[in-house]
């Protein structure tokens, strides 16, 4: 089984270094669009890769993608819908 942090923070990272270079690390209370610089398409991108590696996708049923603001909050959501 995926620890889903890890898997849920390595995606986020990656995506966020193509808008601020320097962020290597992610706290759970940075904000995707004001903190990170995330856009929709980044967004949808993380969602793509994680159902890859997760094999789930928690905005399909469980949530929508406007109740994710900040990190701690992604991870939260991948969190539960791995749970069963």
């Amino acid at each position: 089984m995926i620890d889903v942090e890890p898997a849920v923070l390595a995606v986020l990272v990656e995506i966020a270094r193509l808008h601020r270079p320097d962020r290597t690390e992610l706290a759970p209370g940075d904000v995707l669009v004001d903190d990170l610089g995330f856009e929709s398409l980044d967004l949808a991108t993380a969602v793509a890769q994680l159902e890859v590696q997760l094999g789930v996708d928690p905005f399909a049923t469980e949530a929508t993608i406007a109740s994710v603001r900040t990190v701690g909050d992604f991870v939260a959501v991948y969190q539960r819908a791995t749970r069963g």
